[in-house]
């Protein structure tokens, strides 16, 4: 195997495996339009928000961190807030570790082919 394609693969397994995180940072999905991606909130972000909005019957989601939330019902808009690591789940998830490996793995497969 070539001595640089080892070393990328190296480092990238390395930054899948032992991702630098600050460890009392909260995580939070964020995203819109069905596609979620649990992040790590920056400094000062200390909830997770879940907007849904009901239009004539069409309940559309946002997720994000923020810092200031307050939960309730105001008209067609639904805002629910949480503080524990991605409590704003969704089933519509993709992990941001899994996407780099996925992402990885299928360059290599293009590689080699």
């Amino acid at each position: 195997m070539n001595k640089s394609l080892f070393f990328v693969l190296s480092v990238s397994f390395a930054l899948i495996a032992f991702p630098f995180q600050n460890v009392n940072a909260l995580k939070c999905y964020e995203g819109a339009g069905g596609v979620y991606v649990s992040n790590t909130c920056t400094t000062g972000l200390n909830a997770c928000q879940k907007i849904e909005t009901n239009t004539f019957g069409v309940i559309t989601t946002a997720k994000a961190c923020v810092s200031n939330c307050v939960s309730g019902t105001v008209a067609i808009v639904t805002t629910s807030c949480c503080t524990t690591d991605n409590c704003n789940s969704s089933t519509s998830i993709i992990s941001s570790s899994v996407l780099l490996a996925f992402s990885l793995l299928s360059a290599i497969w293009v590689k080699l082919h």
